[in-house]
């Protein structure tokens, strides 16, 4: 290791009073196994409503973080859901579940942390509903992926609103106090933002040269005692690391 430089491991940090909000979308690139669509934090905008059938036969979407995690993190508590639906087919009411979890790392089956069932009754077009779910255990290993997903259990079709006309986009909330996902902390230094300070991070070596601009020869600078001043005669390098 280089002197003066210390090493910090990457740790999970608490998201922000409110927590993290992750909007769904139609985006199939790039997915693991067990997983239809990805989500992304903060922001994102599908290209086409996603068109749901009934639960029973078989119709039920995974959404994905669009990265994995990358320390463990606790991602426990009262999540929210916002979910933007259109009727497409006649019926009094639709019958649907919010779950919360996570896809193991490399991709798999959905494993549920958390999950709430609502009927939904509305007469416009458009009805935007809201759900619960509580995840009283919910840790995230690094590697595994934060998901949702969202289904239906009655005989009624319908589209989940993801681009935001005519409808408002859907998302998920996590719980205010969880650990921000995915969790790699940025220390102060880390020039190529690996979560760790170390000699990958040095961006400049200055040489400093008794006799040099800026550094006039003083008494002791032939420090090999050659009678000559010149690089033989370092004592010092300063490594400078962007801050």
């Amino acid at each position: 290791m280089c002197p003066g430089l210390t090493v910090a491991n990457p740790s999970p940090v608490s998201a922000d009073p409110g927590g993290q909000t992750w909007y769904l979308t139609d985006d199939t690139t790039g997915l693991p196994s067990g997983v239809d669509y990805k989500m992304f934090k903060d922001s994102g905008t599908g290209s086409s409503d996603i068109e749901l059938e009934a639960f029973w036969s078989g119709t039920k979407k995974v959404w994905v973080a669009d990265e994995p995690a990358v320390v463990t993190l606790n991602m426990s508590g009262d999540w929210s859901f916002t979910i933007n639906i259109r009727k497409f087919s006649s019926g009094n009411g639709i019958g649907t579940q919010a779950w919360v979890g996570i896809i193991p790392a490399g991709g798999g089956d959905f494993i549920s942390k958390g999950t709430a069932e609502q009927t939904i009754m509305f007469g416009e077009p458009w009805g935007e509903e809201t759900w619960t779910v509580t995840a009283s255990d919910f840790t995230i290993s690094p590697g595994d992926y934060l998901a949702v997903k969202f289904g239906s259990w009655s005989p009624t079709t319908y589209f989940l609103g993801v681009t935001g006309s005519p409808d408002s986009m859907s998302f998920a909330t996590s719980p205010s106090g969880a650990d921000e996902y995915p969790g790699l902390i940025i220390p102060p230094g880390d020039a190529n933002e690996d979560g760790v300070l170390n000699a990958t991070d040095i961006t400049e070596i200055e040489l400093i040269v008794a006799g040099a601009a800026g550094h006039p020869v003083t008494a002791g600078a032939d420090a090999n005692e050659d009678e000559v001043v010149n690089a033989l005669d370092i004592t010092k390098t300063e490594l400078l690391v962007a801050i």
